[in-house]
């Protein structure tokens, strides 16, 4: 057994499984949608940082009125929205790995600190959180963590 499966069976020793996934359907694809349009922007800047490729201000344009237009939508939802949930058909294990995996991306970008004092120990404990979604997945999906390496 390799180190990435031992990693991968120690991930699995310590998750935290349930059996369906009940959610208000309608709220997280309006969050998911800004997620992913921030995701896009956020692309745009890396590829013209380390690419040298040009920004797509139009491209830009749609991603920030499709955000406003989650907004504005989400500013609507009631208390009694919010909790009709409906049970989403999707395996919990790979949804868990990847909301975990989005949301440490997150904590990622929130230790950003432009005047050079960044937490640097913890910025590798969410690589580490990161690593564990993987692991999650993997074992979820029946790949291994060397497929995706290799891949």
């Amino acid at each position: 057994m390799s180190r990435l499966d031992q990693y991968v069976a120690g991930a699995v020793s310590t998750e935290s499984t349930i059996d369906e996934v009940k959610i208000n359907k309608h709220f997280l694809t309006q969050i998911l949608s800004m997620h992913i349009s921030t995701g896009n922007i956020l692309d745009q800047i890396k590829k013209h940082a380390f690419y040298n490729r040009e920004y797509n201000f139009l491209t830009i344009d749609d991603e920030l009125v499709s955000i406003g237009r989650e907004l504005k939508s989400i500013s609507n939802l009631t208390v009694t929205d919010l909790a009709t949930e409906v049970t989403l058909d999707i395996n919990p294990r790979i949804f868990h790995a990847l909301l975990g995996a989005a949301t440490e991306s997150v904590e990622l970008l929130e230790a950003i600190d432009f005047d050079g004092d960044m937490d640097l120990v913890n910025i590798g404990e969410v690589f580490g959180d990161l690593n564990w979604y993987q692991a999650i997945f993997c074992d979820a999906a029946g790949i291994t963590w060397d497929d995706i390496l290799d891949t």
